[in-house]
């Protein structure tokens, strides 16, 4: 599905909004217990560390990622360990999907950073052998630094919703529904759910990176009737992934 990548010009950061970030109905999460959740500094956007030196997040987030930290509970306080970011590869044909609903479409990107981050075992991704890992009725664990819980890392179950999503309420004449459900996939209900500002943060289903928070909603909302949010499908994108390992 990608066979190369981008350097997202200035265009796509324009073109994409940050919303107040919140994970909505979740709790307190510490970055002791979770060390390989990280913030991309400057920006309202996470990461994971899938290897000593590289962080997968968002391709809309991979612009303005200069800096990560990892190791700080706040997403304004102190503390933790800084990394530059050296390089970025972003899915070669990401595209933010203009108006309303908020969706992107190849949403993925692997950042290099200047040096190892030592002491923190990486999280295994979802391969392309991994499509059970979508299936509607499973739940996921996602993680976020949000204004529901006043800016600290925070983390929320998701179920799973049926790539239905992409039929209905997604449906767009820029991408077909079968390039979208290869691309992403839904999770969340009205209780439970990312927003815009945690955008590249982690979606784990069975201890692995299984999506990457994307998108979703309509007109700016979050936990709404019928908008689940939008996670790019890590599965599809394993071999991209290793070849920027």
């Amino acid at each position: 599905m990608v066979t190369d990548s981008v350097t997202v010009p200035a265009t796509y950061v324009a073109m994409t909004s940050f919303p107040v970030p919140r994970v909505i109905g979740g709790s307190a999460a510490s970055t002791k217990d979770y060390p390989w959740v990280v913030k991309l500094v400057g920006t309202n956007c996470g990461g994971v560390l899938i290897a000593p030196k590289k962080v997968l997040t968002a391709g809309h987030c991979a612009q303005k990622a200069k800096k990560i930290v990892q190791g700080r509970d706040a997403s304004s306080g102190s503390g933790g360990r800084e990394f530059a970011v050296t390089d970025r590869a972003v899915a070669a044909h990401f595209q933010v999907i203009s108006g309303s609903p908020d969706l992107h479409f190849d949403d993925v990107a692997v950042l290099t950073l200047d040096k190892e981050v030592t002491g923190v075992t990486p999280v295994k991704f979802a391969s392309e052998n991994d499509g059970d890992l979508y299936r509607q009725g499973n739940t996921g664990t996602v993680f976020g630094w949000g204004a529901h819980s006043g800016g600290h890392l925070a983390k929320a179950t998701v179920p799973v919703v049926s790539d239905s999503c992409f039929d209905g309420p997604y449906r767009n004449d820029k991408q077909n529904p079968a390039s979208m459900k290869r691309s992403l996939f839904c999770a969340g209900d009205t209780k439970h759910d990312a927003c815009d500002g945690d955008s590249g943060g982690p979606l784990l289903i069975n201890d692995e990176v299984a999506g990457i928070v994307s998108g979703g909603g309509i007109n700016g909302g979050c936990a709404q009737k019928g908008y689940p949010g939008t996670y790019s499908r890590v599965s599809n994108y394993s071999k991209w992934i290793h070849q920027h390992l």
